[in-house]
């Protein structure tokens, strides 16, 4: 996690410095003053002005090589939120549906309506989307990869459910609304839409195992 990463990072930067030769690390040290640089370019992470390091917002320190945990801290907050809101609204769906049947049934209260899957998307992008900010590092490589592309093809489902609902409010006069339903005329345009769009995650998924392999190989 980003809370293990900072003890290691230092370490790793001290001994790095101690067994540089002392002649030339004052040199370096030296030449960093005289020039107003800043030590390995603010590692990558940030923008040097008179040899003081200006970081993003997703690294601190001196020489932004330390995570801000504060920032992860708030967002893995704010996406947990937006998913246990987004499970509580769903299970309110589901006893709504149950206590209006006269015959109640598990299967039938849990039947895909438009509300419902709304719900289930967000939720489980918001899940993915706290993952990554709960630790960043455990997304950078492999499989973890392409589950946290995942987000952005949820977000367009979401999107393209919305866009076909409101479609079909305004245009299909003679529906009622009144019922918890699903999609009827745009459901083709939207699975069809959905499929194209989970098909570039899966190719995205089978490449990265594909070049993983081979580098494991070579």
């Amino acid at each position: 996690s980003a809370l293990a990463e900072v003890p290691v990072n230092r370490m790793e930067r001290m001994i790095k410095l101690t067994t540089q030769n002392p002649i030339s690390l004052l040199v370096k040290f030296g030449i960093m003053a005289w020039n107003g640089t800043c030590v390995d370019n603010c590692s990558g992470h940030g923008e040097c002005h008179n040899g003081t390091c200006l970081c993003e917002i997703q690294f601190d320190g001196p020489e932004c090589h330390v995570p801000n945990l504060s920032y992860y801290i708030a967002f893995a907050t704010i996406f947990f939120l937006l998913a246990l809101v987004c499970l509580i609204q769903l299970v309110m769906c589901i006893v709504a549906e149950w206590q209006r049947m006269k015959a109640p049934s598990l299967l039938r209260a849990c039947r895909v309506t438009t509300q419902k899957l709304l719900y289930f998307v967000v939720f489980l992008a918001a899940i993915i989307r706290g993952a990554y900010f709960t630790s960043p590092a455990a997304f950078e490589e492999g499989w973890s990869r392409s589950l946290m592309s995942a987000y952005y093809p949820l977000l367009l489902s979401g999107s393209s459910l919305v866009v076909c609902f409101w479609a079909e409010v305004f245009h299909l006069r003679d529906i009622r609304w009144e019922k918890p339903q699903f999609l009827s005329k745009s459901f083709l345009g939207f699975v069809t839409f959905n499929i194209i769009t989970y098909s570039l995650l899966l190719a995205e998924f089978v490449t990265t195992r594909f070049a993983n392999t081979t580098l494991e190989q070579k």
